[in-house]
């Protein structure tokens, strides 16, 4: 378990995922596409952290600071189109502007793995 929280991105520094050793030392810092202001979540079990930036992004990090996923909201009307990445490509929605809350199952959360 681990003290973990996003940032603000500003003119100097990017926007990242921290997470802090019960002793106040660092664990692990992730760069970030946005500001993450939302509340960050660690599962327990796993020590998974997962946060929502501020461009519709959800992360999940693993116990190590790996990324483990990165999924494309897709905004507040749904996701859009295919939202899937290849190796560590930054996902990003296709041409198909069609939306809807059904997709959700379907596109979306990728893995490096």
């Amino acid at each position: 378990m681990s003290i973990s929280f996003g940032t603000r991105q500003d003119s100097r520094d990017p926007a990242r995922l921290i997470a802090l050793k019960r002793d106040g030392t660092l664990r692990w810092q992730v760069n970030v596409s946005a500001s993450v202001e939302g509340e960050v979540l660690e599962d327990r079990k796993t020590g998974v952290v997962y946060a929502a930036s501020n461009d519709g992004k959800i992360f999940a990090v693993q116990s190590d600071g790996r990324l483990l996923w990165r999924y494309i909201t897709g905004g507040a009307g749904g996701v859009c189109g295919d939202h899937s990445k290849t190796d560590d490509e930054e996902a990003s929605p296709s041409e198909n502007t069609l939306c809807s809350f059904s997709e959700l199952g379907l596109h979306g959360a990728t893995s490096p793995l």
